[in-house]
């Protein structure tokens, strides 16, 4: 359902998207907060970033514990279901009570970032590297569980970031490196992508001669595809629907619970014209352009090249290690966000939860910044 007309019109507003992105970025950049920069100029000791491990860790899978009522019976038996087996499982669009625990779990996105810096501080073999990557990988867990690619790629992606920002003198081998990190990360999201449908029964029941993760085309979102169609309905068939996909993604984090008449949805959605029975994305441009046409892909670009160098002063001195961290997951909250405004004001939460735990270690140890 789209037309030649629509198509180049998809290509003519990604384009657009990309001028408006780096004319907005040549600009200078906005000055962080204030308590941003208070609370990132403090370096962090080895135990202080082990604090801040067991502090994420523990936030982080408290949500998955308490929906399983902290029972380890069920707990391993949720890691083994498939997406919607777990006891964690729940409707998005409920928003109960529990939905304030489960922001908790944003916390536990940190701990990749957090273990990097430690290999970088005490030696990639020493024991609280170790341990900080046990707990990493206990934690990606719940979240292969659950099929949340990108939240996967936001946690490992930052951590690839803070590995290289930290390197004075980048060498041949962090190319290597990073090429090899990029293709494990496509690997590992193939394979969430097939065990979140199988669960454990895709490696139990998996025959020898099959591969257990077919490589041979890597699938991503139809994202181009939904652009065009987007674009075929709107403003033909359907009127724009100009704030409601912004605002929708600024109340995304409030609890049903607090608000009864909270929207579910924008007016105007993709999937309810076209026969696929699952949510799809038609990425932040269609999103822009279902809110006002092309201007609205313009200025939304402008308002994301803004926010893509608002971090330049955490590249500054002094070099932290909370300011390396904090680059590195605002970088791929950006990146995450181009998918849809909503994923960009979810993934900010991991900013936040770095501050949060920032704030609650440096000032009430009774520690000064610089």
């Amino acid at each position: 359902m789209s037309t030649r007309e629509a198509v180049v019109f998809a290509f003519i507003a990604c384009g657009l998207f990309s001028v408006s992105v780096w004319s907005a970025a040549l600009q200078r950049a906005w000055r962080l907060p204030s308590l941003v920069e208070r609370l990132s100029r403090h370096d962090l000791s080895s135990s202080k970033i082990v604090t801040l491990v067991i502090v994420c860790f523990v936030l982080g899978i408290f949500y998955f514990l308490f929906m399983a009522a902290f029972d380890p019976h069920t707990v391993v038996a949720s890691l083994l279901a498939n997406r919607s087996g777990a006891a964690w499982s729940r409707n998005s669009a409920e928003g109960g009570w529990d939905a304030f625990v489960e922001h908790l779990s944003y916390f536990g996105m940190l701990l990749p970032a957090l273990a990097i810096s430690l290999g970088r501080k005490r030696g990639w073999f020493s024991p609280p590297a170790l341990f900080a990557w046990v707990l990493a990988l206990f934690y990606a867990l719940f979240q292969v569980q659950g099929g949340n690619r990108r939240y996967l790629g936001v946690m490992l992606g930052a951590a690839i970031v803070v590995w290289l920002i930290a390197e004075d003198r980048p060498r041949w081998y962090h190319t290597v490196v990073l090429a090899i990190s990029a293709a494990a990360v496509l690997y590992l999201m193939q394979f969430v992508l097939e065990y979140r449908f199988g669960g454990a029964e895709m490696i139990t029941q998996a025959e020898e001669d099959v591969t257990l993760v077919d490589m041979s085309a890597i699938k991503v979102d139809d994202n181009f595809l939904r652009l065009a169609q987007t674009i075929y309905l709107v403003p033909n068939t359907e009127p724009y629907t100009w704030y409601e996909y912004a605002l929708f993604a600024l109340i995304r984090p409030i609890p049903r619970a607090l608000w009864e008449g909270k929207p579910i949805a924008p007016s105007f959605r993709v999937q309810d014209f076209v026969e696929v029975g699952a949510s799809l994305s038609s990425s932040v441009v269609g999103e822009l352009y279902a809110s006002g046409g092309l201007l609205a892909v313009f200025l939304g670009g402008w308002l994301y090249g803004r926010l893509g160098v608002w971090g330049e002063g955490l590249l500054g001195p002094p070099r932290t290690v909370p300011r390396n961290i904090l680059y590195g997951a605002w970088l791929m909250a950006l990146f995450a966000g181009c998918r849809s405004m909503q994923d960009l004001v979810m993934m900010s939460y991991v900013v936040l939860a770095l501050l949060a735990v920032l704030w609650f270690i440096l000032e009430n140890s009774g520690l000064r910044t610089t």
